[in-house]
């Protein structure tokens, strides 16, 4: 009675430690809702960039962001999330609606990339400046404060405050279509979430998230053994499955010894897969919390 009890508590607590789907099921993801996920989800699984996006959070005084982390390789992914008031307490899977529905959900409806006012700089951590253009010398200093980078451009616009907000807005769609520089014209129809954040990325999103969900699945067991019982692959559920037709009928001492020599060798062959799988996975996030580089060679 009592070594049925241990087994019944051991197998309750085993099943306690299975995670769930949402975090690392992403099977069911298409088009460029894996790119968002990918960066969302390896981000949740990131201290650092965790840590970057409370500091911007802490440091936002309204719709200001005082502090933006420029320096950091995944800048504009940190401040793309720094938007989002569910990140990181929800899986992407977690966010309610379908496909890329879920982005709406996750917007901060504050936005704090229009910058600028007359001079626009359309960067995060700038604040909107209202400048009379008659104010020579104000309008010349607004111009020296602003850094350009080599793929950013720089605006002196005028705005009549006297036309409505749709009127504003349609003028200035018509200004970027025709100042669009050409070697940027790909980036006018391709969201940078999806484009990867101009990181370039040696492997393919949809694996990268299977490699994570193994990952986080591993380090919530103890041991390969536990991470097999409660996530069997297809290989030892069908084994599982014969086992079970055999057991119906007396089995044959070359049977179950054929069974055994399959089982082993099936969670030999799963555990060596999944053990790449978690490598991949911790070379990924080693981007994301330390800035290193990604080789080719390492995710043949």
């Amino acid at each position: 009675m009592k070594k049925n009890r241990r087994q019944q508590f051991g197998r309750d607590s085993l099943s306690a430690r299975r995670l769930a789907k949402q975090e690392w099921d992403f099977y069911g993801l298409e088009g460029v809702e894996i790119s968002l996920a990918f960066w969302w989800e390896y981000s949740r699984s990131s201290e650092t960039v965790k840590t970057e996006v409370e500091k911007m959070r802490a440091e936002r005084k309204g719709r200001v962001w005082h502090y933006a982390p420029h320096e950091h390789r995944l800048g504009k992914v940190i401040c793309w999330l720094a938007q989002r008031e569910s990140f990181p307490s929800f899986p992407w899977l977690a966010l309610p609606g379908v496909g890329m529905s879920r982005l709406a959900v996750a917007e901060n409806p504050a936005n704090p990339y229009f910058v600028g006012g007359f001079l626009s700089d359309l960067r995060p951590g700038i604040t909107c400046k209202h400048v009379w253009l008659g104010d020579v010398q104000a309008a010349r200093q607004m111009h020296e404060d602003i850094i350009l980078q080599p793929s950013e451009s720089y605006f002196r616009l005028g705005i009549s405050w006297h036309l409505t907000d749709a009127e504003i807005l349609e003028l200035f769609a018509a200004i970027i279509k025709d100042a669009r520089p050409k070697q940027f014209e790909a980036s006018a129809v391709t969201p940078t979430v999806q484009r990867g954040f101009r990181e370039a990325l040696p492997f393919r999103k949809s694996a990268a998230l299977q490699w994570l969900g193994v990952l986080r699945r591993r380090n919530n067991v103890k041991t390969w053994k536990e991470y097999f019982k409660l996530y069997p692959s297809e290989k030892m559920q069908n084994l599982d499955a014969q086992k079970q037709a055999l057991r119906r009928t007396p089995l044959k001492p070359y049977e179950e010894e054929t069974w055994k020599y399959d089982k082993a060798n099936a969670l030999k062959n799963a555990e060596r897969a999944c053990r790449e799988d978690c490598d991949k996975a911790k070379r990924i996030l080693a981007l994301f919390d330390r800035g290193t580089p990604l080789k080719k060679e390492d995710f043949k």
